[in-house]
């Protein structure tokens, strides 16, 4: 195709989408400073940080649903102009013309995989933060997980920092060394405890002899690469996919509840640019056929109706209450194959 063509096709694509997610976005945004306006009583600067995560947040909801309309609403203007039957004369076919709108959504939902690999994924973690205690970073009590062999009990964490550590080294199912430590502050990766009593258990203990062995330290390195936002949002649906890679690798590899969140911050994603090829195809060449109005709406509400479809079976899968590759896999890729079928019919 030509490169001329592909871009006036991509810019008019980009331009109904910019225009969507930003009212989506300040109307989402909008919405939820009326519902939580009386809870809003903090200085100018934490009301700006919560402006910002409450769009951010918004993204991750609406972005799917801009892609999708902005491509129906891309080809009703082309109709209504004359300038779709211009494009079939000029040699253009269905697929080509639909092809740059199509490379841009898909770079859009990869470029929103990408962010979700960041610290975006925890803005909304951030909004609720602030709502609730008038500071981004968030406080957890009585923390206990399995790390690789080993089983770890925090009684607090707050800013980046644990207190009175407790971590049961294990051997063969059994406990071979306790290690207590007052706090831990992460640097580098890693997490530096201070101020560390270990008691280990000697495997030759017998009676009248010595059984445990005890050793103050300074400071000591456990921990490498437990990242604080996975203790910030242990056990919550809120999770950044390189955490949630780590978690399911090192914390609990059975968690299906942690395979929904990758699924949701990767795999879901990627539905949206798919399910606009096939609203593409449903769409008239020529307004005398059919109404576009109407053709427009019903459309629409097909598109919210699936799109909320979609964040019902996620929430499900988060909840633990319905397996994730039933939930997200199975829907996603029926679209995905569908799609492609009507592609190659319309070549």
């Amino acid at each position: 195709m030509n490169k001329l063509y592909f871009r006036y096709l991509a810019s008019l694509y980009l331009k109904d989408f910019l225009i969507l997610l930003f009212a989506m976005v300040l109307m989402f945004a909008f919405i939820d400073i009326l519902v939580n306006h009386s809870k809003l009583n903090f200085n100018s600067n934490l009301f700006l940080l919560y402006f910002l995560f409450t769009c951010f947040s918004a993204i991750a909801y609406v972005l799917p649903i801009c892609q999708i309309l902005a491509f129906i609403w891309m080809k009703i203007s082309l109709i209504k102009n004359n300038e779709l039957i211009a494009l079939y004369s000029l040699g253009l076919s269905k697929n080509q013309i639909l092809f740059a709108a199509f490379l841009l959504s898909f770079f859009i939902s990869l470029i929103s995989i990408c962010a979700n690999f960041t610290s975006f994924a925890y803005a909304e973690s951030y909004k609720n933060n602030i709502l609730k205690n008038s500071y981004v970073e968030s406080k957890r009590d009585d923390i206990f997980f399995k790390y690789k062999e080993d089983f770890f009990y925090i009684q607090r964490y707050e800013n980046n920092q644990i207190f009175n550590v407790k971590i049961f080294s294990m051997k063969d199912e059994k406990i071979k060394k306790i290690i207590k430590a007052q706090s831990a502050e992460f640097k580098n990766k890693e997490w530096n405890f201070k101020n560390v009593n270990v008691i280990e258990f000697l495997d030759d203990a017998q009676l009248g002899k010595q059984a445990i062995k005890t050793n103050n330290y300074y400071e000591k390195i456990t921990l490498d690469n437990f990242t604080p936002s996975i203790l910030q949002n242990f056990g919550t649906s809120n999770i950044s996919l390189k955490d949630a890679y780590f978690y399911l690798k090192n914390i609990n590899k059975q968690s299906s509840v942690i395979r929904a969140n990758i699924y949701k911050l990767s795999i879901f994603l990627l539905y949206a640019p798919f399910l606009s090829i096939i609203l593409f195809y449903y769409l008239p060449s020529l307004a005398r056929y059919e109404d576009l109005s109407i053709k427009g709406l019903v459309l629409t509400c097909a598109s919210l109706l699936i799109y909320g479809g979609f964040f019902l079976l996620l929430r499900l899968a988060t909840n633990d209450s319905l397996n994730p590759e039933i939930a997200i896999l199975m829907p996603v890729m029926f679209i995905i194959v569908y799609s492609l079928i009507l592609f190659i019919k319309n070549k």
